[in-house]
């Protein structure tokens, strides 16, 4: 299971990737806050991402951007998922 995924009462939207460059997750992020604030993303529904931010992808500015958007309720990295057993 990823590790501390809350759901409950909410919707989401799932990008599973790790956030290597290329992945592009900047713009991803801003999209998605781009259409909460012209509110075509209703508020119970968030946005979360497999994976981990790997250093040499710089995960800081990731984390940065998510903060600048202020969005961090919304937008959650939530691990990697484990094998189904």
């Amino acid at each position: 299971e990823a590790s501390g995924l809350q759901t409950e009462g909410r919707r989401f939207l799932l990008y599973p990737a790790v956030q290597w460059n290329h992945k592009n997750h900047f713009r991803l992020f801003q999209a998605f806050a781009g259409l909460v604030a012209q509110k075509r993303i209703p508020d119970d529904v968030d946005l979360l991402f497999s994976g981990t931010f790997p250093r040499e992808a710089n995960a800081s500015l990731h984390l940065q951007l998510i903060e600048a958007l202020g969005l961090e309720a919304r937008l959650r990295p939530i691990g990697y998922m484990s094998a189904p057993r």
